[in-house]
C-alpha cells in the first residue's frame, strides 16, 4: 500500500461522512417541527429563521441533498472499487460492491437518520447555514430535475403532508 492508497481511503472516508450527513440532513427537514422553528425565530434566532425557510422549499431541499448523496455515494464506490482492485484482484469490484454496500447502509444511512429523527431541530439549525449554500449552488440541477419530474409526472404534484 503506498501513499496515494493512503489518500483514496481517507477520500472514501470523507466521502461516507459527507454522505451520512446528506442522509441526516435530509431526514431532518423532513421531520423538523416548524412549529417550535417558528418560536425560536420569534426569538430572534438567525439559524431557525434559515431552517424554518428551508423546511418550507422542502422539495428543493430533497433534491439539493438527494444530488449530494449520490454524487458522494457514487465516488465512493468508485473510488473504493480501485482500492479493492488493487487489494484482491480481479474479485476487487465484487468485494468493493459488498463492502461499500454494508458499510454505506449502516453508517450513512440507517445510524445517520435514526439519530437525525430523533434529533430532527437540533440538527436542521445546525446545518441550515451549509444546507443553504449547497441549495444555492445546486440550484439549477435542482430546478431542472424538478421540471423533468413534473414533466415525467404530468405535471401531477402530490399534495405535500403536514402535521
Amino acid at each position: 500500500m503506498d501513499n496515494s492508497d493512503i489518500w483514496k481511503i481517507v477520500l472514501v472516508i470523507a466521502m461516507m461522512i459527507f454522505s451520512a450527513l446528506f442522509s441526516g440532513t435530509e431526514t431532518a427537514f423532513s421531520s423538523v417541527n416548524k412549529l417550535r422553528l417558528k418560536n425560536y425565530e420569534a426569538q430572534g434566532s438567525k439559524k431557525a429563521k434559515k431552517a424554518l425557510k428551508l423546511a418550507n422549499r422542502f422539495d428543493e431541499v430533497l433534491t439539493a441533498v438527494l444530488i449530494g448523496n449520490n454524487i458522494v455515494n457514487i465516488a465512493t464506490s468508485s473510488v473504493s472499487t480501485l482500492l479493492f482492485i488493487k487489494l484482491v484482484g480481479s474479485k476487487g469490484p465484487a468485494v468493493s460492491t459488498i463492502v461499500v454496500t454494508v458499510l454505506v447502509l449502516i453508517f450513512c444511512e440507517v445510524l445517520p437518520k435514526s439519530y437525525a429523527k430523533k434529533n430532527a431541530e437540533k440538527l436542521a439549525l445546525a446545518f441550515a447555514p451549509p444546507l443553504t449554500f449547497l441549495v444555492t449552488v445546486f440550484k439549477p440541477f435542482v430546478w431542472l430535475l424538478n421540471k423533468l419530474s413534473s414533466v415525467i409526472s404530468n405535471g401531477d404534484e402530490a399534495p405535500s403532508v403536514t402535521e
